[in-house]
């Protein structure tokens, strides 16, 4: 737990917010029926990261959801991988992840630059209003991280279900049988209610250096471009105040989904494609 703990609060001291970006990996987004499915759990940046064993003592929900309903996921505590388990139903299983809540405590300019990086201007501004600019950073934060698979290619199942995490990312169209001629169009909620004007990222792991970021609309939704096939990485936070008297001034909720795509069909050629005779043409026949 401590050596985690340090881990993360390294990353939040050293490099800019997003680099201590949590998630899931599957063993496989598409198993055999009946195969051993291992799911890691990883913090860094940009895909690559440090693979955490199981730790009993950070885990508030590990679990998965098929057409059969939802149950827990099970795992060796201290042992690498998080989380194992037999996929015996065909299908679609979401996977997800809620950890309990950590404390970490930041200088006051490494702070604001979190802040920054995360759109979180309001805050800056409250701090200021309170003439707390100079104030250390002390914040609560948790997970609420999902990935999901396709058991024995079936791609039928609950790719949309909610498992009512404080923060939630939810798919409103099937990963595995997307077409990239068109936008992915993905939900963010907050306490079950749509959340608006958060920034998201999404990250695709075979171009890392191309980072798509837009904010939540009035619906909690953004629309996202996929680029090329592969996984995925797309990651959000939100912040809140907390009433004084606390340990922490200020609570966030760090939401990831971690989706492989096919890859996308070209476009038709235009050049190509036959034109509709005219009548005079049709007449010349």
């Amino acid at each position: 737990m401590f050596r985690f703990f340090f881990l993360i609060v390294l990353f939040l001291v050293n490099t800019s917010v997003y680099a201590h970006e949590f998630w899931l990996v599957p063993s496989s987004f598409r198993p055999d029926l009946l195969a051993i499915l291992a799911i890691h759990t990883l913090v860094g940046h940009k895909f690559e990261g440090e693979n955490f064993p199981r730790n009993p003592n950070h885990i508030q929900q590990f679990i998965f959801a098929n057409i059969n309903g939802v149950a827990p996921i099970s795992g060796m505590d201290g042992k690498l991988p998080a989380g194992v388990m037999r996929v015996r139903t065909p299908g679609i299983h979401t996977i997800g992840y809620f950890s309990n809540r950590s404390f970490t405590e930041l200088d006051a300019a490494k702070f604001e630059q979190y802040l920054r990086e995360s759109g979180f201007e309001h805050v800056i501004d409250i701090r200021a209003k309170k003439n707390e600019s100079q104030k250390k950073g002390l914040e609560y934060f948790s997970r609420c991280v999902k990935t999901m698979v396709a058991v024995n290619k079936d791609f039928n199942g609950p790719y949309d279900h909610i498992f009512g995490f404080p923060l939630e990312l939810v798919p409103e169209d099937n990963p595995f049988i997307f077409e990239g001629q068109k936008e992915f169009s993905v939900r963010l909620l907050y306490q079950g209610k749509p959340l608006v004007g958060v920034l998201v990222q999404a990250t695709p792991k075979n171009n890392k250096d191309q980072t798509w970021e837009k904010r939540t609309n009035e619906e909690g939704r953004v629309m996202i471009p996929i680029s090329c096939g592969g996984a995925w990485l797309i990651n959000t936070v939100h912040i809140v105040a907390l009433p004084a008297g606390m340990e922490a001034d200020w609570e966030s909720f760090w939401a990831s989904l971690y989706l492989e795509f096919p890859e996308p069909k070209p476009a038709p050629d235009q050049e190509n494609v036959e034109k509709p005779k005219t009548p005079k043409e049709e007449e010349k026949k």
